[in-house]
Protein backbone atom coordinates (compact mmCIF):
# COMPACT_ATOMS: atom_id res chain seq x y z
CA UNK A 1 0.00 0.00 0.00
CA UNK A 2 2.79 2.42 0.87
CA UNK A 3 4.43 1.81 -2.50
CA UNK A 4 1.24 2.73 -4.33
CA UNK A 5 0.96 5.99 -2.37
CA UNK A 6 4.54 6.94 -3.20
CA UNK A 7 4.01 6.28 -6.92
CA UNK A 8 0.81 8.30 -6.88
CA UNK A 9 2.64 11.19 -5.22
CA UNK A 10 5.36 11.09 -7.86
CA UNK A 11 2.72 11.16 -10.59
CA UNK A 12 1.01 14.19 -9.01
CA UNK A 13 4.30 16.05 -8.62
CA UNK A 14 5.19 15.23 -12.25
CA UNK A 15 1.98 16.84 -13.36
CA UNK A 16 2.68 19.97 -11.32
CA UNK A 17 6.21 20.24 -12.69
CA UNK A 18 5.03 20.05 -16.28
CA UNK A 19 2.22 22.47 -15.67
CA UNK A 20 4.45 24.94 -13.82
CA UNK A 21 7.30 25.20 -16.33
CA UNK A 22 8.31 28.84 -16.86
CA UNK A 23 10.52 30.71 -19.30
CA UNK A 24 12.86 32.03 -16.62
CA UNK A 25 14.12 28.56 -15.76
CA UNK A 26 12.02 28.04 -12.63
CA UNK A 27 9.96 24.87 -12.72
CA UNK A 28 8.36 24.81 -9.28
CA UNK A 29 7.94 27.21 -6.37
CA UNK A 30 6.90 26.66 -2.80
CA UNK A 31 7.30 28.33 0.57
CA UNK A 32 10.46 26.24 0.95
CA UNK A 33 12.13 27.64 -2.17
CA UNK A 34 12.34 27.05 -5.92
CA UNK A 35 13.39 24.23 -8.26
CA UNK A 36 15.03 25.24 -11.51
CA UNK A 37 15.55 23.48 -14.82
CA UNK A 38 19.18 23.00 -13.83
CA UNK A 39 18.16 21.38 -10.52
CA UNK A 40 15.89 18.96 -12.35
CA UNK A 41 18.49 18.20 -15.02
CA UNK A 42 21.21 17.46 -12.45
CA UNK A 43 18.87 15.21 -10.46
CA UNK A 44 17.73 13.28 -13.53
CA UNK A 45 21.31 13.10 -14.77
CA UNK A 46 22.44 11.63 -11.46
CA UNK A 47 19.81 8.90 -11.33
CA UNK A 48 18.96 8.14 -14.96
CA UNK A 49 21.52 9.93 -17.14
CA UNK A 50 23.95 7.07 -17.66
CA UNK A 51 21.32 4.59 -18.77
CA UNK A 52 19.68 7.04 -21.17
CA UNK A 53 23.02 8.16 -22.61
CA UNK A 54 24.06 4.56 -23.25
CA UNK A 55 20.90 3.90 -25.22
CA UNK A 56 21.16 7.14 -27.20
CA UNK A 57 24.77 6.41 -28.14
CA UNK A 58 24.02 2.88 -29.33
CA UNK A 59 20.86 3.93 -31.19
CA UNK A 60 22.83 6.61 -33.04
CA UNK A 61 25.60 4.16 -33.95
CA UNK A 62 23.30 1.39 -35.20
CA UNK A 63 21.06 3.82 -37.08
CA UNK A 64 23.98 4.60 -39.41
CA UNK A 65 23.83 1.07 -40.83
CA UNK A 66 20.28 -0.10 -40.13
CA UNK A 67 16.87 1.51 -40.55
CA UNK A 68 13.97 1.20 -38.14
CA UNK A 69 11.01 3.32 -39.16
CA UNK A 70 8.46 4.87 -36.83
CA UNK A 71 5.94 2.48 -38.36
CA UNK A 72 8.04 -0.50 -37.25
CA UNK A 73 8.00 0.79 -33.68
CA UNK A 74 4.28 1.61 -33.94
CA UNK A 75 3.61 -2.00 -35.01
CA UNK A 76 5.29 -3.42 -31.91
CA UNK A 77 3.69 -0.93 -29.53
CA UNK A 78 0.25 -1.51 -31.07
CA UNK A 79 0.70 -5.27 -30.69
CA UNK A 80 1.28 -4.88 -26.95
CA UNK A 81 -1.58 -2.39 -26.62
CA UNK A 82 -3.95 -4.85 -28.31
CA UNK A 83 -2.73 -7.72 -26.15
CA UNK A 84 -3.04 -5.86 -22.86
CA UNK A 85 -5.81 -3.38 -23.64
CA UNK A 86 -6.51 -0.95 -20.81
CA UNK A 87 -3.85 -2.69 -18.70
CA UNK A 88 -1.00 -1.63 -21.02
CA UNK A 89 -0.29 1.63 -19.19
CA UNK A 90 -0.56 -0.14 -15.84
CA UNK A 91 2.15 -2.58 -16.91
CA UNK A 92 4.38 0.29 -18.04
CA UNK A 93 3.92 1.97 -14.66
CA UNK A 94 4.93 -1.25 -12.93
CA UNK A 95 8.14 -1.15 -14.97
CA UNK A 96 8.67 2.53 -14.09
CA UNK A 97 8.31 3.46 -17.75
CA UNK A 98 6.12 5.67 -19.90
CA UNK A 99 5.23 5.00 -23.53
CA UNK A 100 8.05 7.22 -24.84
CA UNK A 101 10.63 5.19 -22.90
CA UNK A 102 9.07 1.95 -24.09
CA UNK A 103 9.21 3.17 -27.70
CA UNK A 104 12.88 4.09 -27.27
CA UNK A 105 13.71 0.62 -25.94
CA UNK A 106 11.63 -1.00 -28.69
CA UNK A 107 13.50 0.88 -31.43
CA UNK A 108 16.85 -0.11 -29.93
CA UNK A 109 15.77 -3.77 -29.75
CA UNK A 110 14.74 -3.69 -33.40
CA UNK A 111 18.07 -2.15 -34.42
CA UNK A 112 19.99 -4.82 -32.49
CA UNK A 113 17.86 -7.54 -34.10
CA UNK A 114 18.68 -6.19 -37.56
CA UNK A 115 22.40 -6.15 -36.76
CA UNK A 116 22.35 -9.72 -35.45
CA UNK A 117 20.24 -10.91 -38.40
CA UNK A 118 22.77 -9.46 -40.85
CA UNK A 119 25.70 -11.06 -39.04
CA UNK A 120 24.00 -14.47 -38.93
CA UNK A 121 23.17 -14.53 -42.69
CA UNK A 122 19.91 -16.42 -42.09
CA UNK A 123 18.45 -18.44 -44.96
CA UNK A 124 14.95 -19.80 -45.64
CA UNK A 125 16.34 -23.29 -45.03
CA UNK A 126 17.42 -22.20 -41.54
CA UNK A 127 13.96 -20.82 -40.81
CA UNK A 128 12.10 -23.86 -42.17
CA UNK A 129 14.17 -26.19 -40.03
CA UNK A 130 13.51 -23.99 -37.00
CA UNK A 131 9.78 -23.84 -37.82
CA UNK A 132 9.45 -27.63 -37.48
CA UNK A 133 9.90 -27.44 -33.70
CA UNK A 134 8.82 -23.82 -33.25
CA UNK A 135 5.67 -23.03 -31.29
CA UNK A 136 3.85 -19.67 -31.35
CA UNK A 137 3.58 -17.68 -28.16
CA UNK A 138 0.67 -18.20 -25.84
CA UNK A 139 -1.12 -15.72 -23.58
CA UNK A 140 -2.38 -16.74 -20.15
CA UNK A 141 -3.26 -15.26 -16.79
CA UNK A 142 -2.66 -17.03 -13.50
CA UNK A 143 -3.27 -16.87 -9.78
CA UNK A 144 -0.27 -17.93 -7.70
CA UNK A 145 -0.97 -19.53 -4.33
CA UNK A 146 1.13 -21.02 -1.55
CA UNK A 147 -0.57 -24.42 -1.55
CA UNK A 148 -2.72 -26.66 -3.72
CA UNK A 149 -5.70 -26.12 -1.41
CA UNK A 150 -5.49 -22.34 -1.73
CA UNK A 151 -5.17 -22.65 -5.50
CA UNK A 152 -8.42 -24.62 -5.64
CA UNK A 153 -10.48 -21.84 -4.08
CA UNK A 154 -13.09 -20.71 -6.60
CA UNK A 155 -14.50 -17.29 -7.34
CA UNK A 156 -14.06 -14.37 -9.72
CA UNK A 157 -10.68 -14.98 -11.35
CA UNK A 158 -9.62 -11.36 -11.87
CA UNK A 159 -10.81 -10.31 -8.44
CA UNK A 160 -8.96 -13.19 -6.76
CA UNK A 161 -5.81 -12.46 -8.75
CA UNK A 162 -5.84 -8.81 -7.68
CA UNK A 163 -6.59 -9.56 -4.06
CA UNK A 164 -4.77 -12.82 -3.31
CA UNK A 165 -2.23 -13.82 -5.96
CA UNK A 166 1.31 -14.14 -4.62
CA UNK A 167 2.65 -12.98 -7.99
CA UNK A 168 2.79 -9.32 -7.05
CA UNK A 169 4.07 -8.27 -10.48
CA UNK A 170 0.79 -9.35 -12.15
CA UNK A 171 -1.69 -8.62 -9.35
CA UNK A 172 -2.76 -5.24 -10.69
CA UNK A 173 -3.42 -6.67 -14.16
CA UNK A 174 -5.57 -9.54 -12.90
CA UNK A 175 -2.80 -12.13 -13.25
CA UNK A 176 -2.00 -11.44 -16.92
CA UNK A 177 1.45 -12.66 -18.01
CA UNK A 178 3.52 -11.47 -20.94
CA UNK A 179 3.19 -13.69 -24.06
CA UNK A 180 5.69 -16.55 -23.82
CA UNK A 181 6.92 -19.51 -25.80
CA UNK A 182 8.54 -22.86 -24.95
CA UNK A 183 11.57 -22.68 -22.71
CA UNK A 184 10.73 -19.31 -21.18
CA UNK A 185 8.88 -20.40 -18.03
CA UNK A 186 9.01 -23.47 -15.74
CA UNK A 187 8.28 -26.67 -17.68
CA UNK A 188 5.22 -27.72 -15.65
CA UNK A 189 3.65 -24.27 -16.04
CA UNK A 190 4.29 -24.21 -19.79
CA UNK A 191 2.99 -27.74 -20.30
CA UNK A 192 -0.25 -26.92 -18.48
CA UNK A 193 -0.62 -23.65 -20.42
CA UNK A 194 -0.16 -25.25 -23.84
CA UNK A 195 -2.56 -28.05 -22.89
CA UNK A 196 -5.39 -25.48 -22.71
CA UNK A 197 -7.18 -25.13 -26.05
CA UNK A 198 -10.24 -22.92 -25.60
CA UNK A 199 -10.06 -19.23 -24.73
CA UNK A 200 -11.18 -18.77 -21.11
CA UNK A 201 -10.41 -22.39 -20.19
CA UNK A 202 -8.87 -23.01 -16.74
CA UNK A 203 -6.24 -25.51 -15.67
CA UNK A 204 -6.23 -27.62 -12.55
CA UNK A 205 -3.78 -26.34 -9.90
CA UNK A 206 -0.24 -26.71 -11.25
CA UNK A 207 2.88 -26.84 -9.09
CA UNK A 208 6.03 -25.16 -10.40
CA UNK A 209 9.15 -23.66 -8.90
CA UNK A 210 7.09 -20.57 -7.99
CA UNK A 211 4.29 -22.35 -6.12
CA UNK A 212 0.78 -23.48 -7.10
CA UNK A 213 -0.95 -21.76 -10.02
CA UNK A 214 -4.37 -21.84 -11.61
CA UNK A 215 -3.95 -20.81 -15.25
CA UNK A 216 -6.54 -19.22 -17.54
CA UNK A 217 -6.03 -19.27 -21.30
CA UNK A 218 -6.37 -15.76 -22.77
CA UNK A 219 -5.16 -16.38 -26.34
CA UNK A 220 -4.43 -19.89 -27.67
CA UNK A 221 -1.22 -20.73 -29.55
CA UNK A 222 -2.39 -21.56 -33.09
CA UNK A 223 0.37 -22.66 -35.46
CA UNK A 224 -0.33 -21.80 -39.09
CA UNK A 225 1.65 -22.43 -42.28
CA UNK A 226 5.31 -21.46 -42.58
CA UNK A 227 4.43 -18.73 -45.08
CA UNK A 228 1.95 -17.13 -42.67
CA UNK A 229 4.21 -17.54 -39.65
CA UNK A 230 7.50 -16.66 -41.35
CA UNK A 231 7.77 -13.16 -39.85
CA UNK A 232 7.18 -14.41 -36.30
CA UNK A 233 9.50 -17.38 -36.90
CA UNK A 234 12.25 -15.02 -38.05
CA UNK A 235 11.74 -12.74 -35.03
CA UNK A 236 11.95 -15.67 -32.61
CA UNK A 237 14.92 -17.15 -34.45
CA UNK A 238 16.82 -13.87 -34.21
CA UNK A 239 15.89 -13.44 -30.56
CA UNK A 240 17.23 -16.93 -29.95
CA UNK A 241 20.51 -15.83 -31.48
CA UNK A 242 20.48 -12.59 -29.49
CA UNK A 243 21.71 -14.06 -26.24
CA UNK A 244 22.86 -11.56 -23.64
CA UNK A 245 26.48 -12.50 -24.37
CA UNK A 246 26.02 -12.14 -28.14
CA UNK A 247 24.30 -8.79 -27.75
CA UNK A 248 26.99 -7.47 -25.44
CA UNK A 249 29.63 -8.50 -27.96
CA UNK A 250 27.76 -6.67 -30.70
CA UNK A 251 27.40 -3.56 -28.53
CA UNK A 252 31.09 -3.51 -27.57
CA UNK A 253 32.17 -3.97 -31.21
CA UNK A 254 29.80 -1.26 -32.45
CA UNK A 255 30.90 1.27 -29.84
CA UNK A 256 34.57 0.47 -30.45
CA UNK A 257 34.21 0.78 -34.23
CA UNK A 258 32.41 4.12 -33.86
CA UNK A 259 35.30 5.50 -31.78
CA UNK A 260 32.92 6.93 -29.17
CA UNK A 261 34.43 9.67 -27.02
CA UNK A 262 32.59 10.81 -23.90
CA UNK A 263 33.30 14.50 -23.33
CA UNK A 264 31.82 14.69 -19.82
CA UNK A 265 34.09 12.89 -17.32
CA UNK A 266 31.06 11.85 -15.28
CA UNK A 267 30.05 9.47 -18.08
CA UNK A 268 33.51 8.25 -19.03
CA UNK A 269 32.50 4.60 -18.47
CA UNK A 270 29.34 4.75 -20.58
CA UNK A 271 29.89 1.82 -22.94
CA UNK A 272 27.88 -0.99 -21.38
CA UNK A 273 24.35 -0.67 -22.68
CA UNK A 274 21.75 -2.77 -20.85
CA UNK A 275 21.12 -5.72 -23.20
CA UNK A 276 17.88 -6.92 -21.60
CA UNK A 277 15.06 -6.71 -24.10
CA UNK A 278 12.23 -4.28 -23.62
CA UNK A 279 8.81 -5.89 -23.24
CA UNK A 280 5.57 -4.51 -21.94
Amino acid sequence: MKKKIVLMTVAVISGLVLAGFSNNGTIAKSSAGTITKEDLYEHMKEFYGGQVLEKLVLEQILSKDYTVKDGDVDHVVKKYQQQYGAQFNTILRQRRQNEAQFRMDTKLNLLIDKAIEKQAKITDEDLKAYYETWEPKIMVSHILAGSEGEAKDGGDFVKLAKERSLDYTTRETGGKLEPFGPGELPEAFEKASYALKEKGEFSAPVESTYGWSVIRLDEPAIKESFEKEKKEVLEDYVKGLATETKTKELVVEAVKAADVKIEDEKWINVNKVDTKRATA
